[in-house]
Parts: structure tokens; sequence; C-alpha cells
């Protein structure tokens, strides 16, 4: 897998790819989502910028460049990942991802979020629910923001797995009540998360 440009690192004596080359090689084992969700963590650990993603040469630069066009900067979660993507390939415009609102002790930040509409998507993974604190903290913060006008949709794992369709169908009813633009959904995201399930 590994071209002759590669940089490795030791670690405990193991030789490891790191950055780009990294990157690249996972793009021969991996789903596009799932190297976007890679892409991202490798940003924001690694502090290099989505376009040096594919510095490196090797077999998988190809769909290492189709991927690095959606990494972004910021994301703090897979999950961040797999949302913006469902709303991206849904048709939305591209939102921002974890915008501070407000200064201080008194700034929060949002998952993904239109700040000209007002009106914010975020993910609750479970610690949101076991850790009172961080609910405690996730209630007052989301109870502060509407009552600055932002309307929020909150997502948890059910709405990503089990159900896109209705999740995209609530940001989508969100997204006019806010102001948005109309425009037709796009049935681009369903190869990626497979369709409506059960709950």
């Amino acid at each position: 897998m590994r071209g002759a440009a590669t940089v490795l690192t030791t670690a405990d004596g193991l030789r490891l790819s790191v950055g780009p080359e990294l990157f690249v090689e996972l793009a021969q084992l991996l789903t596009l989502m799932d190297l976007v969700i890679a892409g991202d963590a490798l940003v924001a650990q690694q502090r290099i910028k989505p376009h040096q993603l594919v510095d490196s040469p090797g077999c998988g630069a190809g769909p290492a460049r189709e991927a690095a066009v959606l990494v972004r900067e910021r994301v703090e979660s897979p999950m961040e990942t797999r949302v913006r993507l469902l709303v991206l390939w849904a048709g939305f415009p591209e939102p921002e991802v974890n915008l501070a609102i407000g200064k201080g002790a008194g700034s929060y930040r949002l998952d993904l979020c239109w700040p000209e509409l007002r009106l914010a998507v975020e993910y609750d993974g479970q610690q949101h629910r076991t850790d009172m604190d961080q609910w405690d903290s996730d209630i007052r913060r989301r109870e502060s923001l509407q009552r600055s006008g932002w309307t929020i949709v909150t997502l948890v794992a059910r709405d990503v797995y089990r159900r896109p369709a209705a999740a995209l169908d609530r940001i989508f009813a969100a997204w006019m009540a806010c102001g948005g633009a109309r425009f037709v959904m796009s049935d681009d995201w369903r190869p990626h998360f497979g369709g409506e399930r059960a709950a």
C-alpha cells in the first residue's frame, strides 16, 4: 500500500503511516463516508488542512481526493460528520461547523448551523443523557439559544442510523419555517445511509 514517498513514524517499534499517507492508504479500504470521518479526525488531531490530505501519492489517491473535498476543520465527532454529510447529500447548503455563539462563559458551539437563518442541527450522543451535568448544560444552552431566536433540531443515533429520511424531513420543515429558500431534496444520501427502517 505504501508508495516510495510515504513518510513513516515509529511508535513502540512499529512503523506507522500518519497524515496524508494514512489518509491515502485508508482510501483503499473505507467507504466514502468513513473516509471523510477519518479525514475530519486527522485534520482535527494533526492540525493539517483538508487539502493537505491528498499531498501523498498512492493507489488510493483518486478516492482520497473525492473524500478530501468533503473534509472540514473543527469537526469534533464522527457523528457530526455523518449528520453533515446527510444534509449535504440531501441538497441543503453547506452548514457551518461548530460555530461559536456568544462570548466568554456564555458562549456555545453549534454542531451544524445556518447562522443567517438562526437554524442549528445538534447531535446528542449517549453521554448527553447519561451525564447529568452534560444534560443540564445542554438544556440550559438550548433554552438560551431559543430565547435568542434560534431554532434547534436535535438528532440522536436512531435518527441517523434508522430513520434518516424522517430526520431530513424534520430539518427541512425547520429550514422552511426559518425562511430558508425552498429546494427539492436529493436522494443522493440514500446509498450512504440506506432507506427508512422501523425504529
